[in-house]
């Protein structure tokens, strides 16, 4: 693995960053789905899978709870960003210093804090955007010359894929949007979109409750399930029987609100017609989440 030192970066800040800064407004930058994640700061977060990355639009909560500072969505997906001690450690870094008053949405599904039982790979720890020497500068060159998961760095995706259309769109406040213009046929059963098995882990529970109490210490802190369909819902509590139940519990034992919606499926538009909000449903279930946060916050 290549690591960057200190005057190495520098000088590739001084020397390349012109170039870079402007290769980096093209349109294919926004072909990374994670990239605008490692860009900025946020006085409030939005934490998960690829259910809270693709499913909860910063913007929506910013207007209408009328929050002053940015909201960045740093959720990854199921294998990079399960709760335990590199993503507590990159949420740290990625929470503007001396926050007292910011709004942290913690996603929680059974893979979040779960391992798979044949130890699939080294997950988290192997998480580039774990391992960058800034996670907050853009643009970030040291992201885009390390080699991502696509076996290519960032720059040479940027030089050698042509830019044609994505079904993705990612937002600088890092929100993956979502859209498909053409859904496919809802399929008659349901099937997992993995067959590794879960098995509940206890240490990435207490590292849920150790990202919790930190974060209660700089805002408010709410944990939410994100809605999925039926045959969904019915593997995940085959995976981790009695979830939710553990979620309130912990949210109890913790004085923070629970919000469960998993049972929400039906109501809204997920693009894999199982666990994953398009455009159109994220932005109709964050507008749900954002009233029911705000009659929250109203009645304390």
């Amino acid at each position: 693995m290549i690591r960057f030192g200190l005057k190495a970066l520098l000088f590739l800040t001084l020397v390349g960053g012109p170039a870079l800064f402007i290769m980096s407004t093209r349109g294919s930058m926004l072909q990374d789905r994670f990239y605008w994640k490692v860009t900025r700061p946020g006085s409030s977060l939005i934490i998960g899978n690829s259910q809270t990355g693709e499913g909860i639009d910063p913007s929506i909560l910013e207007e209408s709870l009328q929050m002053e500072e940015p909201m960045v969505n740093i959720a990854f997906d199921g294998t990079n960003s399960p709760y335990g001690a590199p993503y507590l450690k990159f949420i740290k870094r990625k929470l503007r210093w001396g926050t007292r008053d910011g709004l942290f949405i913690l996603g929680v599904s059974p893979d979040a804090v779960s391992d798979f039982h044949n130890g699939y790979g080294r997950r988290e720890e192997q998480c580039i955007y774990f391992d960058l020497w800034s996670v907050n500068m853009h643009p970030n060159i040291e992201f885009m010359l390390r080699t991502l998961g696509h076996n290519h760095s960032l720059l040479v995706d940027m030089l050698q894929e042509p830019e044609e259309y994505r079904n993705f769109t990612n937002h600088k406040n890092g929100w993956c949007e979502v859209t498909v213009k053409h859904m496919k046929p809802k399929p008659k059963f349901f099937r997992p979109g993995f067959e590794l098995e879960l098995l509940p882990s206890d240490k990435r529970l207490t590292y849920l409750r150790r990202t919790i109490d930190w974060l209660d210490e700089r805002g408010e802190v709410i944990l939410v399930r994100m809605p999925i369909v039926k045959g969904a819902l019915e593997h995940q509590e085959k995976s981790y029987p009695g979830f939710s139940r553990v979620m309130h519990d912990l949210a109890d034992e913790k004085g923070v609100l629970f919000l469960d919606y998993s049972d929400q499926g039906d109501d809204f538009i997920l693009h894999d017609h199982s666990i994953h909000l398009e455009s159109r449903g994220a932005k109709a279930f964050t507008k749900l989440l954002a009233r029911d946060i705000k009659a929250h916050q109203k009645s304390k």
